[in-house]
C-alpha cells in the first residue's frame, strides 16, 4: 500500500489542477459570479476609505499650510520689544496669581 503512494506525488495531482484550471479560466461561470459578487460587496467600501484618506490628507495639508502661516506671523512679533503687549501679557500675569489663590 505504501509502494502506491509511492509511485505518485501530491505535485503532479496539483499541476494537473492548475492546469485544468487554467485551461477553464474563460469558462467558469461560478468563479465570474463569485468575482463579481465580491467586487460589488467590497467595492463601496474601498471607495469610502479612499475618500476618507483623501480628505485627511487634504485636511493635514491645509493645517500644515495654517501651521506655517502661524509660525511665520508669529516670528514676526517680538513681544518683548513691544511695550503694548509686554504690560498687556505682565498684567495677565498679575491677575492670574490672585485668582488662583482664591480659587484655593
Amino acid at each position: 500500500m505504501a509502494d502506491e503512494h509511492s509511485d505518485s506525488s501530491l505535485t503532479s495531482i496539483d499541476d494537473e489542477e492548475r492546469t485544468d484550471n487554467t485551461e477553464n479560466l474563460c469558462e467558469n461561470p461560478t468563479r465570474d459570479i463569485l468575482t463579481e459578487g465580491f467586487f460589488r460587496l467590497f467595492k463601496p467600501v474601498i471607495d469610502d476609505l479612499e475618500n476618507n484618506i483623501r480628505g485627511a490628507s487634504k485636511t493635514q495639508d491645509e493645517l500644515r499650510q495654517q501651521l506655517d502661516e502661524l509660525s511665520g506671523e508669529m516670528k514676526n512679533l517680538n513681544f518683548e520689544n513691544d511695550p503694548v503687549l509686554h504690560e498687556y501679557f505682565k498684567r495677565m500675569e498679575e491677575q492670574r496669581v490672585p485668582t488662583e489663590t482664591s480659587a484655593s
